[in-house]
């Protein structure tokens, strides 16, 4: 399966282990992932899934057309890619749960885009 996720930094909190340590935590909304573009080695060279993640409000026609094609039914504020060799079954149009790329102990990396 793939190794990415798009989200959004909501809040910072802390948590406490059984131990009583504290654990600060970022807590990240990564709902509204959808696969946007499939690539695979036959036909592109390599494999990837095309992720869009976001709402706007207004966009180019160019993008537009991108997502109306992919059955995406919002106008998309990212789209970026995530290189994978194990696409599987994953079909445009198709949404991405956290819960199936992630499991409570895993260490991320985390890039961020700032204003």
């Amino acid at each position: 399966m793939m190794d990415g996720i798009l989200g959004k930094k909501v809040t910072q909190s802390q948590r406490f282990l059984t131990d009583g340590t504290r654990v600060p935590v970022t807590v990240v909304a990564t709902d509204g992932n959808v696969v946007a573009q499939v690539k695979t080695l036959e036909k592109d060279g390599y494999g990837a899934i095309q992720l869009a993640f976001g709402k706007k409000k207004k966009t180019t026609k160019a993008l537009s057309e991108k997502a109306k094609k992919a059955g995406i039914d919002f106008l998309p504020r990212f789209f970026r890619e995530v290189r994978t060799q194990d696409i599987g079954e994953t079909t445009p149009g198709s949404k991405i749960v956290a819960t199936e790329i992630l499991k409570a102990g895993d260490i991320v990396q985390v890039t961020g885009v700032s204003k």
